[in-house]
């Protein structure tokens, strides 16, 4: 069986070894704190989320931990955490009163289905699907800088925060594959994005006159192709084709700039009528030519942005064969 790796104390490194394992160490947890997993996994009738971080948070010198030891083929690695919240998350399935004393292979599958879901994700990673084949008391004290941290917590409110050790050269190539699948900027973007029809171009000084009762014209008849914005809660948004109950993105992700229009003397009306729900990793991955289904607002109401603001409400209505906007509210700044 492979040894767990360490690094080489302090004292032991020259001075170009520490600064390259500073460097590896800091650019590991850049990519780690920012990982795209899946929002959440089923056991029995809880939910549970998982969420990597950085190595600054604290856990409390008090718990009991459990280690349970991986292994596969060729790779292997241990995952530390509180064993009373996983005593919790196993009550139904086990009558196990203590997971550290178990080492037999009846623990091994219970835990197994607790970690069924998250293995899966891993094995389909890398390639290969790893048992458990060492369950054992830990402390607080063996965990070190080899260890990444990452958090468990179930919808019925228990939590616990996690340790993972990869063995020698396992940590190399998870972070080579986990590059792919590390975002800052997708990991703080909202899972809702609205869908808007638009824009549409007016003079900004034709904005005053709108008002309740006023009928805006979309310009295309309900029949037609009409393009659209499928935006994101960071203000970047895919540029659209709208279908019925799906849009098509036609470019790529860009940033809303409404520069170019305000230096024209114009203001872009977008009309928000819609919403859908795409999680960081189908972000990551979304483009030019896919699709996505999406949810209209009921009574078909609209919000109506004149650029970044949101000035009023209205409705999708028919006027003279051309989908339109009938105003119901109006509230200028």
């Amino acid at each position: 069986m492979n040894q767990m790796r360490t690094i080489l104390p302090v004292e032991d490194m020259s001075p170009g070894e520490l600064r390259h394992a500073e460097q590896l160490r800091a650019g590991r947890l850049a990519v780690w704190r920012n990982v795209l997993l899946e929002p959440e996994y089923q056991l029995g009738e809880e939910t549970f989320r998982l969420a990597t971080n950085s190595t600054t948070k604290r856990i409390d010198p008090n718990l009991s931990l459990v280690q349970v030891t991986m292994r596969s083929e060729n790779f292997g690695f241990t995952i530390t955490l509180a064993e009373a919240f996983l005593l919790d998350c196993l009550e139904g399935i086990s009558t196990l009163t203590s997971i550290s004393g178990q080492t037999g292979p009846d623990a091994a599958l219970i835990l197994e289905q607790f970690f069924r879901t998250p293995l899966e994700e891993f094995s389909n990673l890398l390639g290969e699907y790893p048992e458990i084949v060492r369950i054992a008391p830990a402390e607080i004290a063996t965990l070190g800088r080899d260890d990444f941290q990452f958090t468990i917590s179930g919808d019925q409110g228990g939590g616990s925060m996690c340790f993972i050790r990869f063995d020698g050269a396992l940590e190399d190539r998870v972070f080579e594959r986990l590059g792919a699948y590390s975002s800052a900027d997708e990991k703080e973007v909202e899972p809702q994005l609205e869908v808007r029809i638009g824009p549409i171009s007016l003079p900004q000084t034709a904005i005053a006159n709108l008002r309740a009762g006023v009928i805006l014209d979309c310009g295309v008849q309900p029949t037609d192709t009409i393009r659209g914005l499928l935006v994101r809660s960071d203000n970047r948004y895919w540029p659209a084709h709208i279908n019925d109950g799906e849009v098509v993105a036609t470019a790529a992700i860009q940033p809303l700039d409404y520069s170019n229009a305000r230096h024209s003397g114009l203001a872009l009306i977008t009309l928000g009528f819609g919403s859908a729900l795409m999680g960081p990793l189908e972000r990551l991955q979304f483009g030019e030519g896919d699709t996505i289904a999406i949810e209209r607002y009921s009574d078909n109401a609209v919000e109506i942005y004149a650029n970044e603001h949101q000035i009023g409400k209205g409705q999708l209505v028919v006027h003279d064969d051309n989908l339109s906007v009938s105003i119901e509210q109006v509230d200028l700044v």
